[in-house]
């Protein structure tokens, strides 16, 4: 059982599985929607018939993009990911959805054959740099036109968190680097969620996760002073998510403060 096999196992069909693990529905269901606010735009004013999603998870953008008029392929690593996609795919009776059982880093597919590749969320989690970048150069190299990446961003260094899911965050002028040596040309590039007072929220965290080594807020369980400090967290990070959302609505697509970015990349043949 590879490792996204077992947080599937832990969590099953639900938002915490593809986000942020132990947090408040509410902080999740927020998320999505901002995410879903990025992409909806963008499914319907791009033109693709044949579409590939790298790391399509449990499945929750495949009714956004494979309508009746377009060929789907969903590629994850892991089975227990793909069964609840599949089961998604068969309820919205699309017969157009191919799932692959696969790596972002060994893409199955042929050269030039991919019209729009996607990748939510999903090349952050290839933590080593070397194999993040020749993850980004296999989509590309799938893609024959254009490519979306929705990752999540440092804001000046590379780093690496492996509190909740293994994630590597480079800053946005990295990856302009490297797309622009794999010969992709970035035609769109926006925020996706500036949420000012839950991102200083997790930054906290990330502090003292960093410094104080037995620092441990188990998801769910755990004794009781384990439930007050999760409680409190949770407290806060729905106090922190209210208080962003005005933020989130006027700013929501500004790129330095957000937490994730979207870029659009043409391929340059």
């Amino acid at each position: 059982m590879n490792f996204w096999d077992s947080v599937v196992e832990r969590f099953g069909d639900n938002l915490e599985t593809v986000l942020i693990p132990g947090a408040p529905l509410l902080m999740n269901k927020i998320v999505q929607a901002l995410q879903e606010r990025a992409l909806t735009n963008l499914f319907t004013s791009v033109r693709f018939i044949v579409v590939a999603e790298m790391g399509v998870g449990i499945g929750r953008w495949i009714p956004f993009y494979a309508s009746k008029d377009k060929y789907a392929v969903g590629i994850d690593i892991s089975r227990s990911m793909l069964k609840i996609a599949k089961h998604k795919v068969f309820r919205a009776k699309l017969s157009n959805v191919d799932l692959i059982l696969a790596s972002v880093e060994a893409i199955p597919l042929r050269s030039n054959i991919v019209d729009l590749s996607l990748s939510i969320t999903c090349i952050q989690h290839v933590i080593d740099e070397t194999r993040h970048k020749h993850a980004l150069s296999e989509i590309l190299r799938c893609t024959k036109n254009l490519a979306v990446f929705l990752e999540s961003k440092s804001m000046k260094n590379p780093m690496t968190l492996s509190h909740y899911y293994p994630t590597l965050l480079l800053p946005i002028k990295e990856y302009i680097k490297i797309f622009n040596e794999l010969k992709g040309r970035i035609v769109k590039l926006c925020g996706v969620d500036f949420l000012p007072f839950f991102w200083w929220l997790e930054r906290t965290r990330d502090f003292f996760y960093a410094r104080i080594p037995n620092l441990k807020i188990p998801l769910y369980g755990g004794s009781l002073a384990s439930r007050f400090m999760r409680s409190i967290y949770h407290i806060f990070a729905c106090f922190s998510i209210a208080l962003s959302l005005p933020f989130a609505s006027l700013l929501g697509k500004n790129l330095v403060p957000s937490r994730h970015f979207l870029a659009v990349v043409k391929k340059i043949c």
